[in-house]
């Protein structure tokens, strides 16, 4: 199990690294805007991507945890 945390300057809204072939993505309301929370295909995790502030947030977490936790660790980052 780990987490990885990508931070940059927002160019674009690139969210480069979204991968749907394997994660089931959804837009969902966090912050002060929208954002998209990824589910493995296979269960065993998330990825979570927003802009806040003009900053890119990656959070990428290979563990099996409930969706709560993903957004208290997003919350944490901030």
């Amino acid at each position: 199990s780990f987490i990885q945390i990508l931070i940059r300057v927002a160019e674009n809204a690139s969210m480069v690294s979204m991968d749907t072939e394997h994660t089931d993505f959804r837009t969902i309301e966090y912050g002060d805007g929208d954002a998209y929370l990824g589910t493995f295909e296979d269960g065993e995790g998330y990825t979570m991507f927003w802009i806040a502030n003009g900053i890119e947030h990656e959070l990428y977490i290979s563990a099996y945890l409930p969706e709560s936790e993903v957004f208290q660790i997003a919350d944490n980052i901030y």
